[in-house]
């Protein structure tokens, strides 16, 4: 079944094996996307934004990834009005995977911002506050930790 809950990666905790020098068990963490992939409605203001302006999200995704948001947001429109912005796309969506400890992969992540990037940016914007909206009282503030 091609639901989406491919979208994420992998976070490991490592502590060093018992008597055993250097070497160190690894458990790994998985989670999932706190908001749903088709959950668009739930937050109507990020779905008007995102349904209209997608190169403002994106430009806002990609300031919360510590890139700057004008830059960005250009360079997202630029793509999309040559058809072209799945790629921009797809890498935003694997860096917020890696920096969440999402499960997932880069290939489900190019095939949604090649088929459904408005609901992928809407998901995006609401798992890392990107849009300031009241997401963010649920933990999921504008600035993600970079290891």
């Amino acid at each position: 079944m091609f639901y989406f809950s491919f979208i994420s990666v992998s976070f490991y905790m490592c502590e060093p094996l018992k008597g055993s020098g250097n070497c160190c068990v690894c458990a790994v963490t998985m989670t999932q996307w706190k908001y749903g992939f088709c959950s668009c409605f739930d937050n109507f203001s990020v779905c008007i934004v995102t349904t209209f302006l997608p190169c403002y999200t994106e430009g806002k995704l990609c300031e919360a990834l510590g890139r700057n948001c004008i830059v960005w947001g250009i360079i997202y429109g630029l793509l999309c009005s040559s058809g072209c912005c799945c790629w921009l796309g797809c890498m935003t969506r694997g860096e917020i995977r890696q920096s969440k400890g999402i499960d997932g992969s880069p290939v489900a992540d190019c095939c949604v911002h090649c088929w459904l990037y408005c609901c992928a940016l809407i998901q995006e914007a609401r798992e890392t506050g990107a849009l300031g909206t009241a997401d963010m009282a649920d933990g999921g503030g504008p600035v993600m930790e970079r290891a």
